[in-house]
């Protein structure tokens, strides 16, 4: 990685990307979100520690040919962004990755975070608890008529990161551990999303299997320990 990292874009930010790149020695930070909702959360968040003149967060949609159009950057962070694309960009993933090779400078770095699909055969109930919570929010999201969150495999990154010109350098898996906690936020996320279905009796049977899945979770010794799943 370059030191200093120089002009560094974090092309899908949050609150942790985002403050983890604050912390670096970097001649300048631009956020790209496609949701205001979440620039509202980062400048909450995270302004504190950018510096207010050469830092920016912005909402634009890397679809958009003239967004940052031109713009070369150093490093660009891709931080669970491929996952996302789907929702605001349907079917865009594979040119989304050539948007973030022409945003870099000829020898630029991408950094690139991302999560395997989920095993929807896992077995266990600990597992299927887990696969059940993100199943209602997907459910909920696609009867509200929204394009859904769509991870894709390590494989499928590595291939089409080439075919966009990058050369990869390293790559490596890590194990992840799911606890109450985060099982807990996708249900509220989950709830957020039932609260748009407009049908009051299929809302109210989605509120239900809500309600359902939150004590299970409450009860779970194991999701209070942590599983590695």
């Amino acid at each position: 990685m370059p030191d200093p990292w120089g002009r560094v874009l974090d092309a899908g930010t949050g609150p942790g990307s985002l403050t983890w790149l604050a912390s670096l020695c970097v001649d300048s930070i631009t956020a790209v979100t496609a949701c205001e909702g979440m620039r509202v959360t980062v400048d909450e968040d995270v302004s504190q520690y950018l510096d207010p003149v050469t830092d920016q967060i912005l909402v634009g949609n890397w679809q958009d040919r003239e967004f940052l159009r031109g713009i070369t950057f150093d490093a660009a962070v891709a931080d669970y962004l491929l996952g996302s694309v789907d929702h605001f960009a349907a079917h865009f993933q594979n040119r989304l990755l050539r948007r973030l090779h022409e945003s870099l400078r000829p020898g630029g770095w991408l950094l690139f975070a991302g999560k395997e699909p989920e095993d929807l055969h896992a077995a266990g109930e600990t597992p299927r608890l887990i696969l059940d919570a993100e199943a209602l929010r997907h459910a909920a999201m696609g009867l509200s008529g929204q394009q859904l969150y769509r991870e894709v495999p390590m494989w499928w990154v590595l291939e089409e990161l080439s075919n966009a010109g990058f050369q990869i350098h390293k790559y490596q898996v890590f194990p992840r551990r799911v606890t109450a906690k985060k099982v807990n936020w996708q249900l509220g996320w989950a709830a957020e999303e039932i609260a748009k279905i407009t049908d009051p009796m299929l809302r109210s049977g989605l509120q239900q299997r809500h309600e359902a899945l939150r004590r299970k979770t409450e009860l779970s010794m194991a999701l209070r320990r942590g599983v590695l799943f």
